[in-house]
């Protein structure tokens, strides 16, 4: 009879159990099982004191790093936490040396054509004055070959002569017309081609040198580093990221096209941060995107908020909520 009992019993706990799961149907449980396993954009949340977002945090001056140029890494200069200068050298790929003669070879071709220029600049005023002198020469002694009559001369020699000073005067006449503005027009053309061709070739050769080397754009101190003597570095694949760590901002991640609607530059923002309990921070909307992207099959903008203080917890690509109150 006791075991009857039990057996009852068991029944009965599971009737409660089925009624407990119909209720739980009943109550939007199913509606929330199927809203956690769908890959859906949940919208931000709006409550009566304004639009709640979430965001991420990044740095007010940081940039992410990677080289131009793929191949072997050959010096690395920089160490994770260590602060640098805007410029500093950070890391360089094997072949960089040789990249840096050809800049230096490039920069002193650039040199010898401007230095022809301005020789032609400077000697085209003192032989175009030497042309007009040697023009009024010969075109003066044809003059007086002609009041002498030697244009006219029954004289053969005398004829011939004649034709020598008209011959002489018209090469000086020549010669005078290649100094149109005082410099020869085809010389000074010349070297300035030349100026222009050694520019770009300059130019070329310290890109192909800039791309073997990788700069840190900003001060502040890196935050992550991956690159080692003899690694292999791909062209664009981020090795490295610098920050300024006294100062950050967060984007919003998730602010839909009817939310954003509500924000302006100049509004109050409130932030908490799910890595440091406790902690909020106040900010203002410094812009609002007018572009908007597809996350998740809805249309999201962003909108960037300066913090008013820092904490030195705070880290790049936290995430944060952001309160925004509309004024």
């Amino acid at each position: 009879m006791k075991k009857r009992k039990l057996i009852i019993g068991g029944g009965l706990a599971g009737i409660l159990v089925l009624v407990c799961a119909l209720a739980l149907i009943g109550t939007g449980g199913i509606a929330s099982a199927k809203s956690a396993a769908t890959n859906t954009l949940m919208p931000a949340v709006k409550d009566a004191g304004g639009v709640i977002a979430d965001g991420k945090v990044i740095p007010q001056t940081g940039a992410e790093l990677a080289f131009a140029a793929g191949g072997i890494v050959a010096e690395v200069r920089a160490e994770d936490g260590r602060a640098v200068k805007a410029g500093e050298v950070l890391a360089r790929l094997a072949g960089y040396e040789t990249a840096e003669l050809e800049a230096a070879a490039a920069e002193q071709d650039l040199l010898a054509a401007q230095q022809a220029l301005e020789e032609v600049k400077r000697t085209g005023p003192v032989l175009a004055a030497q042309a007009a002198l040697d023009e009024q020469t010969t075109r003066e002694n044809k003059e007086v070959a002609e009041s002498n009559g030697w244009d006219d001369s029954t004289y053969e020699i005398t004829r011939a002569k004649y034709a020598l000073l008209v011959a002489k005067w018209e090469a000086a006449l020549a010669k005078l017309g290649q100094y149109p503005d005082g410099v020869a027009a085809g010389e000074i053309n010349l070297a300035e081609a030349r100026v222009a061709s050694a520019e770009k070739r300059l130019a070329a050769a310290v890109a192909g040198m800039r791309a073997m080397e990788l700069r840190s754009p900003v001060a502040g101190t890196v935050v992550y580093l991956d690159l080692h003597p003899g690694q292999v570095a791909s062209p664009g694949a981020i090795v490295a990221a610098v920050a300024d760590l006294s100062a950050w901002r967060v984007k919003t991640v998730d602010l839909n096209e009817t939310d954003v609607t509500k924000v302006k530059i100049g509004d109050k923002a409130i932030l908490t941060f799910d890595a440091i309990p406790g902690l909020e921070i106040t900010g203002k909307v410094a812009a609002v995107s007018a572009y908007g992207q597809n996350r998740l099959g809805e249309t999201v903008y962003t909108v960037t908020v300066v913090l008013e203080k820092t904490d030195a917890r705070l880290r790049w690509n936290m995430t944060a909520m952001v309160k925004i109150q509309p004024e």
